[in-house]
């Protein structure tokens, strides 16, 4: 009995410091999404925002992976959260306050963030949807067949080609074991203890999963040329989503190469609003002012207009 509460207590002792010079160390990650039997996963810690929209305000709504997640720092220098004051006197807003929402989430596919437009953003009544593109991995993400983590929703084209949504991942074994509560009770002890973040001993999903060669380039066969024109249904039926409830719509992709000239294509073809960006060649800013520029001219007209 003795051993077993001396070893209780050097064992207490023991994650105590371990605990201490973690922290010490300024060591901090902990678990940001947690399973969803809708979209696949979420973000855990996200903000609550107002449903409600002011009537003197223009409200964007922002579709996208981790290019567009909201971070727990703020991130004020983030693309979508200068967007903003760089759409200060458009006339695309009518003369009103501009308030940019973002419910992108990392390693979201095209059809993840559809599922996020219907089941949430629009309930936030936007007046402007923007869905940011990843032509870098989108495609595959969308894809059953391709994608390395199958536990999301997945659409499939049907004979007319009209994408329908398929989410039985959500009583696959292994959503079904990250969804558990006891997994759920276990991320929250893994948040408030630096110790087990660095022993990753309740790992989180990452969900990165990089560039696929396959897609910097045209299809190498039937299966990639699938998952794009799955892609580009899918972006079709945001564009028809937004407009039914309302909403204006553009894209903006932050690759270039063959896939934005691809998203390019479609977005003549379809009369969309897009803009192509290289995010680590032009930066947060720059991004922010080539988006505006193209929803409503450069800002320095505007404001000599006003």
């Amino acid at each position: 009995m003795k051993k077993g509460f001396l070893a209780l207590a050097v064992l207490g002792a023991a994650l105590l410091g371990l605990e201490l010079a973690v922290r010490a160390a300024g060591y901090s990650a902990p678990f940001r999404y947690r399973p969803d039997p809708q979209l696949g996963w979420v973000l855990r810690q996200d903000r609550q925002r107002p449903l409600d929209k002011p009537d003197d305000t223009f409200r964007i709504a922002v579709l996208g992976d981790e290019h567009s997640e909201p971070r727990q720092d703020g991130q004020s220098d983030a693309w979508w959260r200068l967007l903003g004051h760089e759409l200060e006197g458009c006339s695309l807003a009518g003369g009103r306050r501009v308030e940019v929402l973002s419910f992108g989430v990392a390693s979201y596919g095209t059809g993840q963030e559809l599922a996020m437009l219907e089941s949430v953003a629009m309930r936030y009544q936007p007046d402007l949807v923007l869905l940011q593109v990843t032509p870098h991995n989108d495609p595959q993400n969308n894809s059953f067949a391709l994608a390395t983590d199958k536990e999301r929703p997945f659409y499939r084209l049907d004979a007319k080609g009209v994408p329908r949504i398929d989410e039985s991942f959500n009583t696959s074994p292994g959503f079904v074991r990250h969804a558990a509560p006891w997994r759920e009770v276990a991320r929250q002890v893994g948040n408030r203890s630096r110790a087990v973040q660095w022993l990753s001993m309740l790992p989180e999903p990452k969900h990165r999963i990089g560039v696929h060669k396959a897609l910097l380039g045209p299809p190498p066969n039937e299966l990639w040329e699938e998952a794009w024109k799955i892609t580009e249904a899918l972006i079709v039926r945001i564009d028809e989503v937004s407009r039914r409830n309302g909403a204006k719509f553009a894209m903006v992709a932050v690759n270039q190469g063959y896939g934005a000239q691809r998203i390019a294509a479609l977005a003549a073809q379809q009369r969309l609003a897009y803009v192509a960006l290289d995010l680590k060649a032009e930066g947060q800013r720059a991004a922010a002012e080539l988006i505006a520029s193209t929803l409503c001219g450069s800002r320095e007209r505007r404001l000599r207009t006003e």
